[in-house]
């Protein structure tokens, strides 16, 4: 394809082009979604070597995210071998978009399933590109985002907020509502894990009346479980789980059957807090054996901490040593790493305190949550009583 895309033939010729070839693609994708495995070891037909197929590829694969992330990346990752080596025919400008595009992808499905460091390796490639003076300040701007909501997930919030900060900029000098709302959201969570949780709530609930009238679902159903963490954290339990009841109604609209179970958890941790131990045990117990299923392990074991927390509360010592065995299990074979299992090895030997032994199993709970992907860190044990 060798348009001059400056000129107003140039870039119809591109446009119709581009259109044939999506049109053209969407049987093609329509069966490779459906192969149980990926045909990694064949030659990729000449068919599928088109700028259309990749993007009708990177759209089918975000459509499965939620329901099946790990297919979703491995989509994604065969979408880029088939970009790059079919970049040099096309104008730079439809290269450069559509490679960014699948890698803002593959890092939403790479932090949705968790692995952080991988999504930031992801944006590193994804930003090398976006350097290009033919990409967008847009898209740049959609990367930083990405970075700042990658580092809060792990932590890092000053360098995180550094970030954020420049896309927040970017956004303001388009105009852009929806997304500034977005940086705005992800500035609560920052607080949150600061600890300010009166600066969070109020951060989010400012927002609720904006992303409503932006029409912007996603964002609401995030903001609504977020602001049920917060409350619950501030004690805060009725407003909690009013946020979380919200929440549960956005995500069942958008047919996002795992979050919904995301917010379930939320909601058994409000019986947790509020004393309901059985109602909450019974909770984590549904929610995670759907996070299994899910091929979620690491969600599954906080979820089975969260349920061996409920048991020790109930007095069922025996039962919550073998839901800690098992979530120890689990999460060794789904190779989470030597710190997770060194952190794991402390609930082998509970306190016969009951309450000696919630405090290890939330301590255990609380480093596997913050440090799943940050291996430089090291599990400390609770001293001595």
């Amino acid at each position: 394809m060798s348009a001059d895309i400056t000129t107003r033939d140039g870039l119809f010729a591109v446009m119709r082009q581009f259109a044939a070839e999506r049109e053209a693609a969407k049987p093609l994708v329509a069966e490779l979604l459906a192969r149980e495995e990926l045909p990694w070891d064949e030659e990729i037909p000449e068919s599928w070597k088109t700028l259309g197929f990749v993007e009708e590829l990177t759209k089918g694969a975000a459509k499965v995210v939620e329901r099946e992330p790990h297919k979703c990346a491995d989509l994604l990752r065969y979408a880029t071998a088939v970009v790059f080596p079919i970049a040099e025919p096309y104008p730079r400008v439809a290269t450069s978009q559509i490679a960014v595009t699948l890698w803002k992808e593959l890092v939403y499905a790479e932090m949705y399933l968790g692995d952080y460091q991988q999504a930031l390796r992801i944006l590193t490639s994804a930003e090398d590109i976006a350097r290009d003076e033919v990409t967008s300040e847009h898209d740049i701007a959609i990367l930083y985002y990405l970075r700042a909501s990658t580092l809060g997930y792990m932590r890092e919030v000053d360098e995180a907020i550094i970030w954020l900060d420049r896309a927040e900029r970017m956004f303001e000098s388009f105009g852009d509502v929806k997304r500034i709302n977005r940086c705005e959201a992800v500035k609560a969570s920052l607080l949150m894990r600061k600890g300010d949780l009166g600066a969070a709530a109020r951060t989010y609930q400012a927002l609720i009346p904006s992303i409503r009238q932006m029409d912007d679902l996603h964002t609401l159903g995030i903001v609504y479980n977020n602001l049920g963490q917060v409350l619950v954290r501030a004690g805060k339990l009725g407003e909690a789980e009013e946020a979380f009841n919200n929440a549960i109604t956005v995500w069942h609209e958008l047919a996002m059957p795992v979050e919904e179970d995301r917010v379930d958890w939320g909601i058994g941790t409000v019986r947790l807090a509020a004393g309901d131990f059985a109602k909450a045990f019974s909770i984590f117990s549904n929610v995670r054996q759907r996070f299994l299923a899910h091929q979620l392990p690491v969600a599954a074991g906080l979820v089975g901490l969260d349920a061996v927390d409920a048991l020790l509360a109930l007095g069922r010592d025996d039962e919550a040593r073998q839901v800690a065995e098992l979530v120890t299990q689990e999460l060794r074979d789904a190779n989470v790493g030597k710190i997770v299992l060194e952190a794991l090895a402390y609930l082998q030997d509970l306190s016969p305190k009951p309450s000696r032994a919630r405090e290890v199993v939330r301590h255990v709970k609380s480093f596997i949550a913050e440090t799943d992907h940050r291996s430089s860190l090291r599990f400390v044990p609770l001293g001595d009583e």
